[in-house]
């Protein structure tokens, strides 16, 4: 009797575990287990990458330097920091929050060591990446100081002057003298 009360209990049991193992592949968890997958924004065409670590990781080690940044200029202060990855262009933005809008000329070795790390991590889990885009609060560096930041046109070709002055300290230099 115990025994075949034992049978229906695990013949029972492994039919709640199958429904259940079936179930749980039927509606999978997005970027569940650590599983990266990609999210496409219909409207701008752009594929997002999701993975939870590893945004978690980089939004992490970011808000750490930006925070450290903040504190060893002389204020106390905790800066969040969102990440996304944007597989379209292979960038990696980094939305800086409120509490930190540099100038236009500040931090430049900064953000060059933060995107550096921030590459690096992202490339350790094999994504290619090309390039880390700042943003802060929700707005790129340009959209606070427009002028300061504005690109100057280009000048254009002057073909009556075709004198080119090089200095003698980046190599070989020769000059051809007109005969006058």
């Amino acid at each position: 009797m115990v025994s075949k009360g034992l049978q229906l209990f695990v013949v029972g049991c492994g039919i709640l575990l199958a429904a259940g193992v079936v179930d749980s592949r039927a509606a999978p968890v997005p970027g569940g287990n650590g599983h990266p997958i990609e999210s496409k924004d219909e409207a701008t065409q752009t594929t997002w990458y999701v993975d939870a670590e590893l945004i978690h990781l980089l939004e992490k080690e970011a808000s750490r330097k930006v925070s450290a940044y903040i504190q060893a200029k002389g204020r106390l202060s905790v800066i969040d920091v969102k990440v996304s990855i944007n597989m379209k262009d292979r960038m990696i933005i980094a939305d800086i929050g409120k509490g930190f809008l540099p100038k236009p000329d500040e931090g430049e070795m900064f953000f060059q060591e933060l995107a550096v790390t921030l590459r690096y991590l992202a490339e350790q889990t094999g994504l290619s990446i090309i390039g880390v885009d700042f943003h802060f609060q929700g707005k790129p560096l340009k959209h606070y100081y427009p002028e300061e930041l504005a690109v100057p046109p280009r000048s254009g070709v002057i073909t009556g002057n075709q004198t080119v002055l090089v200095s003698g300290s980046h190599g070989l230099v020769r000059a051809h003298l007109s005969q006058q």
